[in-house]
């Protein structure tokens, strides 16, 4: 026999001495990960449930009042619903001189408003490498710690979208032309939380 299969030997006898190492090492995985797996899943569910049943609360900025009435014609799309599909999301309009503070404070999920001048890196990987975005239309402003948030932000953008489609089919259809842009609404999506929120809301 090989030094090293007699010391190899040596440590394996060792360890199927010790009761401890047996308890942690193969043991106490078995009865863990298990657990662990169905409380992870229980709570994925539950927040699942929770983004479905949400009422998410929106404002538009104070310089921006002129989109109220776009933004209630996109709410007001009934989107077709699948047997088996949740329930439409639901928002609700918050009347406020303090939008952005609001948003801050977590008694709002969107902020909408006129885009900004400055560039917005697209959260989309659709964009080619060195491309510049098309210019948006409307801003949605949203804290990216918050799943609220960010779901109600990406679910108003849909609807928006889905709003600036019908208007575009309606309008080509009307003028006899059976070529149809892919894309008539650009919308800006603007993460305001900071760093420091977001790394806290993932640890």
């Amino acid at each position: 026999m090989t030094p090293f299969r007699a010391l190899v030997g040596h440590e394996l006898r060792l360890l199927a001495r010790d009761t401890r190492m047996i308890f942690i090492a193969l043991v106490l995985p078995l009865m863990v990960f298990p657990a662990l797996i169905l409380i992870l899943r229980s709570v994925d569910e539950r927040e699942s449930q929770r983004l479905r049943e949400a009422v998410y609360r929106y404002a538009l900025a104070s310089d921006a009042q002129d989109l109220a009435t776009r933004v209630d014609e996109a709410l007001e799309l009934t989107p077709a619903q699948a047997d088996g599909d949740p329930a439409p999301v639901r928002f609700e309009r918050v009347r406020t001189t303090a939008p952005d503070s609001l948003l801050q404070a977590g008694g709002l999920e969107i902020v909408v408003d006129w885009p900004s001048e400055e560039p917005v890196e697209a959260e989309s990987d659709g964009e080619e490498a060195g491309e510049a975005p098309e210019p948006a239309d409307i801003a949605l402003r949203y804290r990216a710690e918050s799943d609220l948030s960010r779901a109600g932000a990406s679910a108003l953008a849909a609807r928006l979208v889905d709003l600036g489609a019908a208007e575009r089919d309606s309008a080509f259809q009307a003028a006899g032309s059976p070529n149809l842009p892919e894309l008539l609404l650009q919308i800006e999506i603007r993460n305001v939380a900071t760093p420091e929120r977001e790394g806290g809301a993932a640890l």
